[in-house]
């Protein structure tokens, strides 16, 4: 207990917390284990210790897939 990563990202949103919200959901669909308190327009990640570069590089790629596919639909 307190060892470890704890990665949060705070996100540019609208009062709704929309992108929060929907980037959220869309990183869980896709497997990813994150979380999120109503409210707040931050993405919260609690990885392992045993994390490897290639789990990392893959969430980045989907949470910038995921940003940007909200961006071009709004």
């Amino acid at each position: 207990r307190g060892l470890g990563l704890m990665v949060a990202i705070e996100l540019e949103d609208d009062p709704n917390g929309t992108v929060t919200i929907r980037g959220h959901r869309e990183l869980v669909r896709r497997g990813y284990v994150l979380g999120r308190r109503p409210g707040v327009n931050v993405l919260r990640l609690d990885p392992s210790l045993t994390i490897d570069s290639l789990d990392i590089k893959g969430f980045l790629a989907a949470l910038e897939a995921v940003l940007r596919a909200q961006a071009t639909a709004d």
